[in-house]
């Protein structure tokens, strides 16, 4: 009789004990899900409070990335190359090329096979670069000196003018109109027929390192052109 009493005994007690375990392991899955959703209903709370809170910082943004686009503004570069292959592409195929630069000598080296492309294709550039021992030079060289020191504006308008008549002589078919400014102007402008680059200048950060703006079709390109074309207009020949 104990030879039957005992194993149902047993099989009664593990069948309770895996009863309460089962349990316990669902109560625990139960409530890791619980506490699961609460964070996932927290978070999303969170965001919503987030969106509706932030609203108007959204729609500001988004009004911002508008007039950008509205006024021709391409893309912003931090700090950008001047020798990328968008800006090569486009001046080797360019027809008018307008540079206004204090000197250039880097950026004219590091593209010079797309300039001498472009003026073996016919294309006209029009460049007027600072003149040397003017003011404005010797403003910007007392505003880099502390992080160029070695940086003389004058020995680099004296290479990039260099470059551009050597290009002149082995490039017949194009033509290369240098002109020099004195004024205090803060701005790089480079305009490749329906592109610009504009570049405001903050002494002593080289220009190479600040913000610059592509420009496609737009107000802002028309403005950079207008400004371009005057002051061309108002400087004597070199």
């Amino acid at each position: 009789m104990f030879d039957i009493i005992i194993p149902v005994v047993g099989a009664v007690i593990s069948g309770i004990i895996g009863y309460f375990f089962n349990h316990f392991l669902t109560v625990k899955k139960v409530r890791r899900i619980q506490d699961n959703l609460n964070k996932e209903n927290n978070l999303l709370n969170k965001l919503v409070e987030y969106k509706m809170t932030d609203v108007s910082l959204l729609e500001n943004k988004l009004k911002l990335i508008s007039t950008l686009e509205d006024n021709g503004v391409d893309i912003i570069i931090y700090g950008w190359s001047q020798s990328d292959d968008y800006i090569k592409d486009k001046i080797k195929n360019s027809h008018k090329i307008k540079i206004l630069y204090t000197a250039g000598d880097i950026f004219f080296s590091l593209n010079m096979e797309s300039f001498k492309k472009a003026l073996d294709n016919g294309a006209e550039m029009k460049v007027i670069l600072a003149t040397k021992n003017s003011m404005y030079v010797k403003e910007t060289m007392e505003m880099e000196k502390e992080k160029h020191s070695n940086n003389d504006i004058n020995r680099n308008i004296t290479k990039a003018v260099g470059e551009l008549e050597h290009w002149i002589k082995e490039c017949p078919k194009g033509k290369i109109i240098i002109k020099h400014f004195n004024t205090q102007f803060r701005a790089n402008i480079m305009i490749i027929d329906d592109t610009a680059y504009y570049t405001p200048l903050l002494p002593p950060r080289h220009s190479r390192h600040s913000l610059t703006f592509r420009l496609k079709k737009g107000r802002v390109l028309k403005d950079c052109s207008d400004h371009f074309d005057r002051l061309f207009e108002l400087l004597p020949d070199s």
